[in-house]
């Protein structure tokens, strides 16, 4: 473009098009170089200014905990085979190892690297890659059945213990006394603790349980003294394995992942069962069962259904899970 006699252009031409590059301005040298003109540029003589064509290779990190630098590279067009030559430092995600740059996001398309040929303007996708997936061994050694996608809240994954607690507490009968009913007073009413049923309340649930019954869970009818103090949600709360201690009685839609992903696939894993499972979760008002209100567990998995069943029952198994 021939500027002559003005001193200020005004207004630029529309911008030109290239096939397989981006118009990235007017410059007073070829590619890109000397300096940027524009429409308020002062001119004092006659000019030729120069297109300059480029690719903006962009660096997408896929919601990762550290931030990509720099975020985009502007690569000059000059042969139609460039590239980009070198790539930013690979981004941090807690819970995920880094996979690469693709074209696709979740590893999609093809690789991208510092030699691939641009053909134009492109974004590219930080692969990540989970660091543990169901079916796992956990940092306590249990069995890994949950990724939440991210790790927030203190937590992404979940691990089960690696086989039902039976006996540990009680050797004389495989699943005795593991009930507890709350009760403030031992002839009193059957109170509700207050718990949730999503994924991620059962240690919260379990604490509840355990803050509100101590050591006495209470047994059978409305009349009855009878108690322990080994309760699912406490048998959970002391169980160590692994060397850690911080196992908790899992809520019911925790249960439910448990059972999606240890047995209900093609080769069980971890002699998880379809029977009977006690979960943390309150299921309040269920009639004709004692006081009301009477509050009941939910109870996985007889034949894969879900069921209520009371919170008296003993003849249930208990798999404690953590978070991690």
């Amino acid at each position: 473009m021939n500027i002559i006699g003005a001193n200020k252009v005004g207004s630029l031409p529309t911008s030109p098009q290239k096939t397989g590059a981006s118009f990235g301005g007017w410059y007073t040298q070829t590619n890109g170089g000397g300096t940027e003109f524009n429409a308020s540029t002062p001119v004092t003589g006659d000019i030729t200014v120069y297109a300059k064509w480029k690719h903006t290779v962009t660096f997408d990190d896929q919601d990762a905990d550290t931030t990509v630098e720099p975020v985009s590279r502007t690569v000059l067009y000059t042969t139609g085979t460039d590239i980009v030559g070198s790539l930013p430092t690979p981004p941090v995600k807690r819970g995920d190892t880094f996979g690469g740059w693709y074209t696709e996001v979740k590893g999609g398309g093809t690789e991208f690297n510092a030699s691939t040929p641009l053909a134009g303007d492109i974004t590219v996708y930080a692969k990540w890659i989970p660091d543990y997936v169901p079916g796992d061994t956990g940092p306590a050694g249990g069995i890994v059945f949950y990724d939440k996608g991210k790790y927030r809240d203190g937590w992404r994954f979940m691990e089960a213990a690696p086989s039902d607690v039976t006996s540990e507490f009680n050797p004389t009968w495989e699943y005795q006394h593991i009930f507890g009913l709350y009760r403030t007073e031992a002839d009193g009413v059957n109170l509700a603790v207050g718990t949730g049923t999503a994924i991620g309340t059962g240690k919260a649930n379990t604490e509840a349980l355990v803050n509100a019954m101590g050591t006495t869970a209470y047994y059978v009818g409305d009349d009855s003294t009878e108690n322990t103090e080994y309760y699912a949600a406490r048998t959970c709360s002391l169980y160590e394995y692994g060397e850690y201690e911080d196992w908790f009685l899992p809520s019911k839609d925790e249960l439910n992942a448990m059972y999606e992903n240890l047995y209900d696939i093609e080769v069980p894993i971890g002699n998880f069962t379809d029977t009977y499972y006690w979960s943390s979760s309150e299921y309040p008002n269920a009639p004709g069962y004692g006081n009301s209100p009477f509050y009941v567990c939910i109870q996985y998995f007889l034949n894969g259904s879900s069921l209520m069943n009371p919170r008296q029952q003993s003849m249930y198994r208990v798999r404690p899970a953590r978070v991690f």
